[in-house]
């Protein structure tokens, strides 16, 4: 069965707006080593203002609405809301100039992706009916190609800016910040008519599973924190090691990513759709893949040539997409309807917290403390590898006997 014409809109509108909310969420890492030279701080500092500012107010907007929709189906018009605010504070960070203004302006962003993230996962999944799976594999894909492209836009837009107007007063990373934030209000209005479901009779009775969810909720952040300290450090990583050009950099790491970077969650979200059994082994599955990236991390600690770094970032994408949409589709599926954009809320604001918030400090930290950007890099996945194969090995017997199908992502899940 395929989405009523107005649903298959309405996902597509999400899905882009995800790519838009994880371009202005990622804009200040390709801008950082500009940004620095304008703002003096630290490398903890940075690793504060691309993680931690950012995931502190969206962790507690999450869990507000977690309590405000509990028994609830998602609401467009807090998804309007959500858009609004965010592209607030990306606004506001273009007008940053020190420190606190950067961590207020990220603040500000972070509560409106706090309100439009969760609530658009569980609007997704309670509309698309039988094509559940690969529409959530297409709402995650845009979190990825979102990332790859404020690269792109990063060095696209710093060297039109060069050519154009040269001697602007304001510097141009400001330009950056600002002109990608328009395209968040031109699709907004797309929104506007969107369908929302009522809840079905008897539905406010299901209660989630909450051992197993808090159990998994371990599993699925693992990746995301490792995920997020890449994503956060690679544009400084190559700009350091292999003795790029800020602008340079960012378009590299841009196209790269904009290629490959989608492939595992597109990969991961076929396979789950027509593959019923893979579902009951999803803890392992997102370990496998998980620890799959310290190899290629590894060698990045060795390597300074272009061409083998760039190929060490396709595994790592590769690797990483698998294994955070195996978590995210495994929270989606133990979630019953009544209760998904509750628990949504909770997922979405520990995954902050937690990945966002730890992985690039982490990374930071480490780097701070001497060892070199992609060294931190493989030391913060270490850590992220070692927490999911704790998690999967102490709660294999209640990850065993969940009840994957709770979900119904897939017309072959609900068989079982």
């Amino acid at each position: 069965m395929k989405a009523a014409p107005a649903t298959a809109r309405v996902i597509a509108v999400l899905a882009v707006l995800h790519m838009l909310a994880f371009i202005d969420r990622n804009l200040l890492a390709g801008v950082l080593p500009l940004v620095r030279v304008e703002t003096p701080m630290n490398d903890a500092q940075a690793g504060w203002l691309i993680g931690t500012a950012f995931a502190l107010p969206y962790a507690a907007t999450a869990l507000i609405l977690a309590l405000v929709m509990r028994g609830r189906r998602a609401s467009v018009w807090l998804l309007i809301g959500g858009v609004v605010t965010w592209t607030a504070g990306a606004l506001a960070m273009a007008a940053a100039g020190s420190v606190l203004s950067f961590s207020i302006a990220r603040g500000l962003l972070g509560v409106g992706q706090g309100m439009f993230v969760p609530l658009a996962v569980a609007w997704l999944v309670d509309h698309a009916d039988a094509r559940r799976a690969p529409a959530l594999a297409t709402f995650a894909s845009g979190a990825t190609v979102g990332r790859s492209i404020a690269l792109l836009l990063v060095g696209g837009i710093l060297w039109l800016l060069a050519l154009v107007i040269a001697d602007s007063r304001m510097a141009h990373w400001r330009w950056v910040l600002a002109l990608t934030a328009i395209p968040n209000l031109l699709i907004l209005p797309m929104l506007a008519s969107a369908p929302n479901k009522a809840p079905a009779a008897g539905e406010h009775s299901a209660a989630p599973p909450w051992g197993t969810l808090t159990a998994f909720f371990g599993v699925a952040i693992a990746p995301l924190v490792e995920a997020q300290a890449i994503g956060g450090w690679l544009p400084t990583l190559f700009v350091r090691q292999a003795a790029m050009l800020p602008a340079h950099a960012a378009t590299l790491l841009g196209v790269v990513t904009l290629l490959t970077g989608w492939t595992g969650q597109a990969v991961a979200g076929w396979a789950l759709s027509r593959h019923s059994r893979l579902v009951t082994a999803l803890p392992q599955l997102v370990l496998a893949a998980l620890a799959a990236t310290l190899i290629p991390l590894a060698v990045l600690t060795h390597v300074h040539a272009l061409g083998a770094m760039v190929a060490c970032v396709v595994a790592i994408n590769l690797m990483l997409g698998v294994s955070a949409f195996a978590g995210l589709f495994g929270v989606q599926a133990l979630i019953p309807a009544a209760a998904r954009a509750s628990v949504n809320g909770v997922y979405f604001a520990t995954v902050t917290l937690v990945a966002v918030g730890t992985g690039p400090l982490l990374a930071g930290l480490l780097a701070q403390g001497g060892l070199s950007i992609a060294a931190a890099l493989l030391g913060t996945a270490t850590i992220a590898t070692i927490v999911c194969a704790l998690t999967v090995v102490i709660n294999r017997a209640a990850f065993k006997r969940a009840r994957w199908s709770a979900g119904r992502l897939a017309p072959p899940l609900a068989r079982h």
